[in-house]
């Protein structure tokens, strides 16, 4: 798997994600209408399908470097919902750069239409070769990718793509709207597609990617690169019964804010989606080792289960501050058909250290351990509903300001490790960037004042 840098520049943090990647078919392209059938979404209300990522890249058709900052909804029909997830990708082994990536999903209903849109969009775009003369680069990639539901079950689905300054080897190629599956011929390296387009099959939505790269010449060969990444489908409504999402970290700190790097899903009809990471390094406030990320359920009639996990090794915060070899967060549910039944069997924290002093005190749920100086730590905090369960290993709640290399963290940032949610019998919009509690939301709001400590009294 190859390394992607976490850095900070002019205070934003650079760091990358990886989710299970989606299989890339046969291209085909421009506006597609599905009609009749079996083969479109039913009668809304239909379930939503977004999802959109930055970069991702494949060796021999296995993922090497995995989705950076995607943002996704699903396995709900919840209306008039949006979100994003974003920042700055560099992948040393590729001399792959974008100074700033937004990646947004939103969903939208109109009486029985209803309307899935997600974006991704790169600026500051350099690909192989060197920093003084990529053999790739662009000023802007936006990519769009909506579909809509009617009344009558149709779906249709439009993508599109738009460059600024496109360059190969330094000469402008296109700039402006692309056609779909613009294909470009490389020498000695393979060949780009612009706008490549890619109906789902069941014909339920569309695939848009702004660049896919297949080298096929050199010691990259079998490499493939994809930079900028939406779909949106729907597919047809069936009960929720389990659904969750289990994330690596979040720093909540108001402009400093870093979403998860790692994140992965409940699969609404049942079985185990999974994300792994090598690691997050954001220098003087969140380092780990390697990451996994679990989604399960089995869904039965009237048994279910279904539970999220959340492992990260090597955990190192505020410069080590706060330690340990390794965390496990795990949120269980149980549903009967008419009681839901939730625990947190497998969570646990390994060698927590705190100013290089072992911890040997409790570590029930909800543990509280000042940090003079620094803030609170919670290890094993849960947070609990009739529906829901959110399993937290660590997680630092600042109470006053903390610098860093890349600028200062705001009094009530919030920094958490290893978290596991799981909700049962809700059709909630779960997406892939981190779900916050009510006090979460307090401290983020407070985080972005002037004055944070005014804020909260």
């Amino acid at each position: 798997m190859r390394e992607v840098q976490v850095r900070c520049r002019g205070g934003r943090f650079r760091l990358a994600r990886s989710v299970s990647g989606i299989v890339a078919a046969a291209v085909a392209g421009g506006t597609i209408v599905l009609t009749g059938g079996s083969a479109t979404a039913a009668s809304p209300p239909a379930v939503y399908d977004q999802l959109a990522y930055s970069t991702q890249v494949t060796v021999g058709g296995v993922i090497d470097s995995g989705a950076t900052f995607p943002e996704g909804l699903g396995c709900t029909t919840a209306s008039g919902v949006s979100r994003s997830n974003g920042g700055a990708v560099s992948i040393p082994a590729l001399s792959l750069n974008a100074g700033a990536s937004t990646n947004t999903v939103s969903t939208l209903a109109v009486g029985p239409v209803q309307t899935g849109t997600s974006t991704s969009q790169l600026l500051g775009l350099d690909l192989l070769g060197t920093p003084l003369l990529p053999l790739i680069s662009a000023d802007a990639i936006d990519i769009t990718t909506t579909a809509t539901s009617a009344a009558d079950g149709t779906v249709t689905s439009t993508g599109s793509v738009t460059v600024t300054d496109l360059k190969l080897s330094g000469i402008t190629i296109l700039d402006g709207v692309v056609a779909p599956n613009t294909g470009i011929a490389i020498p000695g390296v393979g060949s780009l597609v612009v706008n490549r387009q890619i109906p789902v099959p069941g014909n339920i939505g569309l695939v848009t990617i702004g660049l896919s790269l297949d080298i096929t010449l050199g010691p990259l060969a079998g490499t493939s690169i994809t930079i900028g990444y939406s779909h949106s489908f729907f597919r047809p409504p069936l009960p929720v019964i389990i659904s969750g999402v289990a994330y690596s970290n979040l720093v909540s700190a108001g402009p400093l804010t870093v979403g998860p790097l790692a994140a992965t899903g409940v699969p609404c009809t049942g079985g185990t989606s999974t994300d792994t990471a090598l690691g997050i390094t954001v220098p003087g406030v969140i380092t780990t080792g390697a990451i996994t990320e679990i989604g399960e359920a089995t869904i039965g009639s009237p048994d279910s289960s279904g539970s999220t996990t959340s492992t990260v090794a090597g955990i190192s915060l505020l410069g080590g501050v706060v330690t340990a070899s390794a965390i496990t967060a795990k949120a269980n549910v149980s549903y009967d058909g008419g009681t839901s039944t939730f625990d947190s069997t497998g969570t646990s924290v390994a060698d927590l250290a705190i100013n290089g002093v072992p911890y040997v005190g409790p570590v029930d749920p909800g543990t509280e351990i000042p940090i003079p100086g620094v803030g609170v730590l919670y290890i094993n905090r849960q947070i609990s509903d009739a529906t829901s369960l959110s399993v937290r290993a660590i997680e630092l709640v600042l109470t006053g300001p903390v610098l860093f290399p890349g600028g200062t963290l705001p009094t009530y940032s919030v920094i958490q490790v290893g978290v596991a949610n799981i909700y049962a019998v809700a059709d909630e919009p779960i997406g892939l960037s981190a779900q916050l509690d009510r006090i979460d939301l307090l401290n983020k709001a407070c985080a972005e004042q002037t004055d944070a400590v005014a804020c909260l009294t």
